[in-house]
């Protein structure tokens, strides 16, 4: 039966160095010539895939970025995408200053800041240079499809994202990591990728997979036929699968994919 896998990047498709290792790479290979489609279903943006992830595979693939708030084609081509408010924005700004905490942004197909650390620890991680302009500024001149605060100091990342619930009533707000939160507008979400993308393909939701790890992973579990959580995954994301497999840093998901869908998918 046709399928398709939506797969997170970071935690799920790449070990702990940020490496999409050769063994996953000739597994994908073997599903996708098998007939079933491939989605890359992260928080990062096009730009922040295209060296760890899309330039190692041999084969065209979906791509849901962003949370889902900027959906690709196979061939490349925008399917659709949704920004924060502008107005919105500035108060996720404001919001940020008032609790100390960093920031990176995403609009289009890349990403930006003005903190010298986060800047470089983001072009070192994605090998893509981002933009080198304040949220402030890029607000009043292009979209903004997410914003990511980050909490190294320890100001209480909780605090933010609960003040930010209380201050944006129906946008997506999710954790991604113990230091990361991650905020997009209403509607947006890997759920509804799982849910836009499989009908785009005109295939059944119970033909999709969801693949993950972490708490923003959750919506696209609920959503898929089938969730498969990583063992190095969030307790919160366990919960909602329907399968736990290994850690990244084993191989995890190739192993999976040889072992339980590859024989029976085939």
């Amino acid at each position: 039966m046709e399928s398709v896998l939506f797969i997170d990047v970071d935690g799920t498709l790449l070990d702990s160095q940020h490496h999409l290792r050769q063994r996953t790479v000739d597994v994908l290979s073997k599903v996708h010539g098998q007939g079933h489609h491939i989605c890359i279903c992260s928080g990062r943006c096009i730009d922040g895939m295209r060296h760890s992830v899309l330039s190692h595979l041999p084969f065209p693939v979906l791509a849901s970025s962003l949370n889902g708030a900027y959906i690709t084609d196979e061939d490349g081509s925008l399917v659709e995408e949704k920004a924060i408010i502008p107005d919105d924005a500035v108060k996720i700004s404001s919001l940020l200053k008032a609790h100390g905490l960093r920031n990176l942004y995403f609009t289009g197909a890349g990403w930006g800041c003005d903190d010298p650390y986060e800047h470089e620890v983001e072009s070192t991680t994605v090998k893509s240079e981002g933009l080198w302009l304040s949220l402030d500024e890029v607000i009043s001149t292009r979209p903004v499809h997410k914003i990511l605060s980050i909490d190294r100091e320890g100001h209480d990342g909780h605090a933010f994202k609960e003040d930010a619930g209380r201050m944006l009533p129906g946008y997506s707000i999710v954790t991604s990591s113990p230091i990361f939160v991650e905020i997009n507008a209403p509607g947006v979400s890997k759920g509804h990728a799982v849910e836009a993308v499989t009908r785009r393909l005109g295939l059944s939701i119970s033909a999709s997979i969801a693949i993950g790890d972490w708490d923003n992973d959750i919506s696209m579990f609920r959503a898929a036929g089938m969730a498969v959580c990583m063992a190095n995954g969030s307790p919160a994301a366990k919960a909602e699968a329907d399968q736990v497999i290994g850690t990244n840093d084993e191989d995890g998901l190739a192993k999976w994919l040889e072992k339980d869908f590859l024989p029976i998918n085939s």
